[in-house]
């Protein structure tokens, strides 16, 4: 942009901007150090902070040597947000389960959000929609109504295995295909219809169109601000990729929600999460509540059933004799003349155990608490 093509209208804009910018960076810092923080490593950049300290792969190892140097609860900054890292049990609880209360939000993202992701339950705080979508699951998914959908997620296992038996080259793909067609068809009652579903493809459309926000670093999420300048500005462009990326998630839940709705008006619709809450007479239908809780399911489901799955593989593979025992409980409860069913789970308490460790070693979505007002731990301020 050419001095000559900036129109005073132009020049007035970028003016408000930069002063408008100036004073937000200024008051964050203003308040920054207003703040008894917990120590942590010193900030190599005024502006970033800490954020060339936090290495891309195993941070966790860093955080470890902060912790033996700087104690069990760390503060670093990264451009306008803090992170806290707690490095002890105690620690843990002191904040987590004594302040429970202010640590129930979720780390906000504001790239997912201009990308049409604000309503899955993954980025959304403890707010009205989030209590709507845990509302929602405890309608849908109470033991007396969970018992409706055993019948087809024994079905889905039984076709998952049969598939194993005859193609097991890229467990991988079996075992995202196994999720995709669990989760839909509890969630939405619908069977997919190969590897080219249309609502699986949309699905990981829209999942690929939210991975640059996931995994790449966006100043707006540290200035959340900046998505109200103009997009001509220089440094706007996250701007128009959020713009086009924005119909993927649209798209995802809408068109399985109505493929329901009209089976529901056919008279065709088996046992679902939709069906059931869209049935429902203890509440007033918020369809599009409904809508987004149920690709939240989705969304949340596939791909961390997937992750805790081949966790669980890589668990028994470590550790024979675990998956020694595990395989005598089954054979002793079960025998070998019969596939295991829901009904067994009570009577294999092994088996069980080794599933919720294999969840607590590797959490299969490992997402810091954000929280929602300023709180004491330790006798040191928490922002």
């Amino acid at each position: 942009m050419s001095a000559n093509s900036i129109t005073p209208a132009k020049a007035l804009v970028i003016a408000t901007a930069t002063i408008a910018s100036a004073w937000a960076i200024a008051a964050t810092f203003k308040r920054q150090r207003r703040l008894p923080l917990p120590p942590g490593p010193p900030e190599k950049s005024w502006m970033a902070g800490n954020a060339e300290d936090i290495p891309t792969l195993f941070s966790w190892i860093k955080f470890t040597e902060w912790a033996k140097e700087y104690g069990d609860v760390v503060h670093v900054r990264v451009h306008g947000n803090h992170l806290i890292v707690l490095s002890s049990y105690d620690a843990f609880m002191d904040l987590f389960e004594t302040r429970g209360q202010i640590y129930s939000d979720r780390p906000v993202r504001t790239m997912p959000f201009l990308m049409g992701w604000r309503d899955i339950v993954s980025f959304r705080d403890n707010d009205h929609r989030f209590k709507a979508f845990r509302r929602h699951i405890n309608v849908g998914f109470s033991k007396k109504a969970a018992a409706n959908y055993h019948a087809s997620q024994t079905k889905e296992v039984h076709i998952f295995l049969q598939r194993l038996l005859r193609q097991s080259s890229d467990l991988n793909l079996e075992l995202n295909r196994f999720a995709a067609s669990f989760i839909m068809k509890v969630t939405y009652g619908y069977s997919i219809t190969g590897d080219k579903d249309p609502y699986i493809l949309a699905s990981d459309q829209a999942f690929r169109s939210l991975l640059p926000a996931l995994t790449q670093s966006y100043l707006v999420d540290s200035y959340p601000f900046i998505q109200y300048l103009p997009s001509w500005l220089p440094g706007m462009g996250f701007k128009k990729m959020a713009e086009e990326a924005r119909k993927f998630p649209t798209r995802m839940v809408t068109e399985p929600f109505e493929w329901t709705k009209l089976q529901m008006r056919q008279g065709k619709a088996g046992p679902s999460l939709v069906r059931r809450l869209l049935e429902s007479e203890n509440e007033e239908i918020d369809e599009e509540a409904i809508m987004w809780t149920a690709g939240s399911m989705y969304a949340s489901g596939a791909h961390t059933t997937v992750t805790a799955m081949n966790n669980f593989i890589a668990a028994m593979m470590l550790h024979p004799d675990v998956a020694r025992k595990a395989r005598e409980e089954i054979d002793r409860v079960i025998g070998t003349e019969r596939l295991p069913t829901i009904s067994d789970r009570e009577d294999l308490p092994y088996l069980e155990c080794v599933l919720l460790e294999t969840l607590r070693w590797q959490p299969p979505a490992s997402m810091g608490k954000r929280m929602n007002i300023e709180g004491i731990g330790s006798q040191q301020t928490v922002p």
